[in-house]
């Protein structure tokens, strides 16, 4: 038996021992056999106690302050017993899919289609909060436009096995339980813990920096290759170093992920920018020479770095306690987003 083969049996017997706990969510996605620009997800399923399951994506996710009802993404969903008989599924609405006989339920299959390609202008998913599937390019992986969760089981821990191109790199705050040429395996302990971990695969362009007992990794992606990761290192080293400082010494993470897609030409929503998260951050800037763009790393990557301050750990109970289904708004705006602009740009003045 070759030695790649024997790996990829290994991953898989480990993945199905995982997911016969009955416990948590076992998902398998399929990059590296795209079709009509579609991912096909599939879900081993945790054991369901009821009659009758109901399968959700989100309306909403943290961060954005819009509906995006990522449900609409979503075609040809069908669900199985063990044995492969199909289960009745019923569309609730948009975000929502109700399976009857739940408690034979053992796996769900379903295709996804990229937000960053919709046609719909009126509800466009702001691309750092979405997906991107470019067959052989890159992939990027907001897992709320990919992975749902069931109705009252959204702390279960999530296992998501990425199926990928030999050549592709992922770049993930999420834990690696296990890798081979063609498959990684991440883990996360919750939903609310999964879809704060944006995920890139591309052909790998990374770079690590040490500061203040932090790993901080930089993962780029540049279509005709202006932009590196160790530029970007070299351009927010002085930033990161002063935002330790700024905070006492010492920074109250332990790792964190600047992830960073560039794109060429002009963008479907006619906008850039980044999304915060907990110890990531998802950048969407267009492509340009490096000094041309180095001014705006530097401004964009102090502020959503700061973001691990507020909302990320002084945040008011709508944040802690997120709805994906039907969201409460918190009034602190002025906080998450007013405060941190003030230090970001406070602390390049220092």
């Amino acid at each position: 038996m070759k030695k790649s083969t024997f790996f990829i049996l290994l991953n898989l017997c480990f993945t199905l021992l995982r997911a016969g706990s009955g416990e948590e969510y076992v998902f398998t996605l399929d990059i590296a056999h795209v079709k009509n620009d579609q991912v096909k997800v599939e879900l081993i399923c945790p054991a369901i106690q009821t009659d009758v399951a109901v399968y959700h994506l989100p309306k909403m996710v943290p961060g954005t302050y819009k509906i995006y009802d990522f449900g609409r993404f979503v075609s040809d969903f069908e669900a199985f017993t063990e044995s492969g008989s199909r289960l009745p599924v019923k569309q609730n609405d948009i975000n929502s899919w109700e399976i009857s006989n739940a408690k034979s339920l053992y796996k769900i299959v379903y295709l996804t289609d990229d937000t960053w390609d919709q046609k719909e202008k009126e509800q466009f998913v702001f691309e750092p909060a979405g997906t991107n599937f470019e067959e052989d390019k890159n992939f990027v992986l907001n897992f709320h436009g990919l992975c749902g969760f069931f109705e009252g089981m959204e702390r279960r821990p999530f296992q998501v096995n990425i199926l990928k191109p030999q050549k592709f790199l992922g770049s993930s705050t999420l834990e690696k339980i296990n890798t081979t040429p063609g498959m990684d395996s991440w883990l996360a302990p919750s939903y609310f813990s999964l879809v704060d971990a944006p995920t890139m695969y591309c052909e790998g362009d990374t770079a690590h920096i040490l500061v203040g007992g932090a790993d901080i990794l930089i993962s780029v992606y540049s279509p005709t290759k202006k932009v590196s990761a160790s530029f970007v290192k070299n351009e927010i080293k002085e930033i990161l170093n002063a935002q330790k400082e700024y905070l006492g010494g010492e920074l109250p993470i332990k790792h964190y992920a600047f992830i960073i897609s560039l794109f060429d030409g002009w963008s479907a929503s006619g906008s850039f920018g980044a999304l915060e998260h907990n110890f990531s951050s998802f950048y969407f800037l267009p492509e340009m020479a490096e000094d041309y763009i180095a001014q705006s790393i530097r401004d964009i990557s102090a502020h959503e770095f700061f973001h691990i301050i507020t909302p990320l750990s002084i945040h008011s109970r709508e944040i802690h306690d997120f709805d994906f289904m039907d969201p409460k708004m918190s009034k602190h705006l002025w906080l998450y987003e007013g405060v941190t602009e003030y230090s970001a740009s406070h602390v390049q003045v220092k």
